[in-house]
């Protein structure tokens, strides 16, 4: 059995570089901004430097967890416990 009960389901919204790599005119350039993204699973991990999020545990498979993404603090723009 795993040692990990995943209780708290999270939503985090960060952002990320967003590039491109076509020939384009610099005016259309301008218009170029970072991603925005929101991610919502199972809180596994939270340190200073990333937070870790399990899409998904079987309470099968000894409590396998399926599917993590580890998004740095540093482009996290906000945590909001779902519950």
């Amino acid at each position: 059995m795993s040692k990990f009960h995943l209780r708290n389901i999270i939503e985090v919204t960060w952002v990320d570089s967003n590039g491109t790599s076509k020939w384009d005119s610099l005016e259309n350039y301008r218009n170029h901004s970072v991603a925005h993204y929101k991610t919502v699973g199972y809180l596994l991990k939270k340190t200073k430097k990333e937070v870790l999020v399990v899409f998904s545990q079987s309470p099968a498979n000894n409590g396998d967890g399926n599917g993590a993404m580890a998004i740095p603090m540093g482009c996290v723009t906000k945590i909001k416990r779902i519950k």
